[in-house]
């Protein structure tokens, strides 16, 4: 396990990413706060959306960001 600070880790991000990508898992700490970069895992095969749904069409997408931007302009 690697630990570095935000600081450090603004001007090292892409060797940071390639070290995880490796399987190494990089701690990256900000006073208290800390985030950790894993290795990546596959995902399935969208297992978790199961029924009769399907994605929306250009059209769909269109009309409900519509319906959006008039009723925040209510």
């Amino acid at each position: 396990m690697k630990e570095i600070s935000v600081e450090e880790a603004q001007s090292r991000l892409g060797e940071l990413l390639a070290d995880a990508c490796r399987g190494e898992v990089v701690v990256v700490t900000d006073g208290h706060s800390q985030v950790t970069l894993m290795p990546h895992l596959p995902l399935e095969d969208d297992s978790a959306i199961d029924g009769p749904f399907e994605p929306y069409s250009s059209d769909e997408m269109i009309k409900i960001g519509e319906r959006i931007i008039r009723a925040k302009r209510q």
